[in-house]
This record gives structure tokens, sequence and C-alpha cells, in this order.
């Protein structure tokens, strides 16, 4: 079930690329666009989606992230409305249900489980697992590449990028854990294709379910994908449901 948007808190006109998914007195759940950092950091520029949303309210309103995206990936981003509420978040998200979109490199024919764990900013390894499902071969232009679902079992920083990287499908665009070669081809492929130029990381948080943290209700949100995506899809080898992904 996805929950309606409650009665508006948030001037609409100042939300800039940021869709409003769902909002009540204690939560806040948010479309990211790619390319928006979600908050301030070192080189930070532009506006961070918590400078974006803070000044959006009637009235000064705390905001607190539920959990992070990195900027270069879009979809489903949860903000609570206190401190306290933010370590109930914390302690339900073991139960939460997180499924992300990725165009990867290569062909993936059959479902995909990494289990290898990843180094900390500290150096500390830690325990990850990712399960990946392919669902569609883009083998329409070269490099070939698979539309697959992620669902993360840890949340480690770049969990699905690395473990992706690791099993030797990076995913397209990503600039850090990828293929620069094949993200450049990739990229010129899809636009002598006739499609349209994508410019960020191909991930996307589609859906995140977990009980609301003041009622215990279950609560599942799902955030359209950017409006390239259909058309990059279609032109790659797979033609989709265009309203459907961006509803």
């Amino acid at each position: 079930m996805v929950l309606a948007v409650a009665a508006p808190r948030i001037n609409p006109d100042r939300l800039q690329r940021v869709a409003v998914l769902f909002e009540d007195d204690h939560l806040l759940v948010i479309a990211k666009p790619a390319g928006l950092a979600v908050h301030g950091g070192a080189g930070e520029t532009k506006k961070t989606v918590l400078e974006i949303l803070t000044a959006a309210y009637h009235r000064p309103v705390e905001l607190v992230l539920g959990h992070r995206l990195d900027r270069d990936t879009s979809g489903v981003l949860l903000l609570v409305k206190s401190q306290e509420l933010a370590k109930t978040v914390i302690g339900l998200w073991p139960l939460a249900e997180k499924t992300y979109w990725a165009v990867a490199l290569g062909s993936i024919t059959k479902p995909l489980r990494v289990d290898r764990p990843l180094e900390d900013k500290e150096g500390r390894r830690r325990a990850a697992a990712t399960r990946f499902e392919p669902l569609a071969r883009l083998d329409r232009i070269e490099p070939a590449a698979t539309w697959v679902a992620a669902h993360l079992e840890t949340g480690r920083t770049h969990q699905i990028r690395r473990h992706l990287a690791m099993a030797g499908h990076p995913v397209l665009l990503d600039d850090k854990h990828g293929d620069f070669a094949a993200n450049k081809a990739w990229a010129r492929a899809v636009r002598d294709a006739g499609g349209p130029r994508p410019k960020t990381m191909m991930l996307h948080a589609r859906s995140l379910s977990l009980p609301h943290p003041a009622t215990g209700e279950p609560l599942t949100f799902e955030a359209p994908v950017p409006e390239i995506w259909p058309k990059v899809l279609e032109v790659a080898g797979h033609a989709v449901d265009a309203a459907g992904l961006l509803s």
C-alpha cells in the first residue's frame, strides 16, 4: 500500500525538484532527485535536500534524516520531525525492507547474492549482504547491461555500488566504483540510439517499507524513477510502462 500525501504543510513552490510522497505530524517522505546531496559536507556548494525542505515550510520545523542516499541516487528518502523519533527509526531499521533499481554493466541472468564484508571509513571490515534480481536484459546497445532490483540485507556505505562492482557488474555511470570506459561508451550508445543523454548514476531507491515509528502502522512508499529512465530502458532493449514508472 502506498499512502497518499497528507494535508499540505509545505509550500510546494519552494520544493524545486523535490516531491513529497507522504507527510504527517511525525514523518516526511520525499522523492529525492539525482544530483542533489541530502546534507552539507566538504566541498558542497549547492543547496541540499535538508536546506530546500527547511526553507519550504511555512513555519519552523525540525527535520532529521532517517537514512541517507548518495548525491547521484534518486528515490525514497525518509525524514523524521524530532531527534527522539529518529532514535526510534534507528531501532526499527532492521525491520525495514528497501528495494533499489539499478542498471548494471553486463549480463546478469539469474538471481545473485553478494555476501562480502565492506570496509567502513575507519577501515573496519563490516558484514554486508545484498540480493540482486534481474528484471530485464538491456542488450540492444553496447555495452550490454541488465536492469536489476537490489534488496539490502545490511546497510553499509555505497553497499549496492560496491557489491555490484565486486561481482563484475558495476552500476552504470557510477563515477567512483564503476568502469569509466564502459560508462562513457554506454552513455554515448544511449544517445546514438535516440535516447536522452544520461548524466547521473543509474541507481534509484524504488521503495521503502517499515512500521510507523509513532503508531506501528505498516507503511510502504514508492518513488517514481527519473524521467529519462523509461526512454533509456527502451532504447537499451526493454520497453516499459512509462506511466507506471513515473507515478
